[in-house]
């Protein structure tokens, strides 16, 4: 278990395709850490409070993504240059679009399997929206399951209705 230091806090966001995302964030109100999926309740953590997250995952839920917004919500310390710029390429993808890892390494001046390994450990999968990035011949992993990436892809396609 990670220690939490005072300036950081830990909410609950319910995403529109049916999971809660748990977002850690700093004093400045900056996204720090990681988000993870949950697909029961919230487990007690209390909801997002208003501020700029909070604003980019409403826009999101509404099916409205604004890379602009998007980026200047990360916090971005201790995250290596050559990662950010793979980030900040995939940041801005389109809702629902795909792009290979060989495409975005391109935009990004960087090898498909560092984008690869940025992908697979990026812990701000909707912030950086991991889950467009597909292999040149086929899907491409996700983690924790495929099944999540087609069901995000699809919600952001228009696809997704609740249940």
């Amino acid at each position: 278990m990670r220690y939490i230091s005072k300036s950081e806090s830990i909410f609950a966001y319910r995403l529109p395709f049916g999971f809660w995302l748990q977002i850690e964030l700093t004093e400045e109100g900056l996204v720090h850490e990681t988000l993870i999926f949950e697909e029961a309740s919230r487990v007690s953590l209390p909801l997002l409070e208003p501020g700029p997250a909070k604003d980019v995952l409403d826009l999101y839920s509404r099916g409205i993504w604004d890379p602009v917004k998007v980026w200047a919500v990360i916090d971005k310390r201790g995250i290596a240059e050559p990662r950010l710029v793979v980030y900040k390429a995939l940041v801005e993808t389109k809702l629902g679009e795909t792009i290979s890892y060989k495409e975005l390494g391109s935009k990004a001046n960087a090898h498909a399997r560092a984008v690869g390994t940025y992908m697979r450990t990026n812990r701000l999968p909707i912030f950086v929206p991991c889950h467009r990035v597909v292999g040149s011949h086929g899907l491409g992993g996700f983690t924790p399951s495929t099944d999540w990436k087609i069901r995000i892809l699809s919600w952001e396609r228009g696809a997704w209705t609740e249940l």
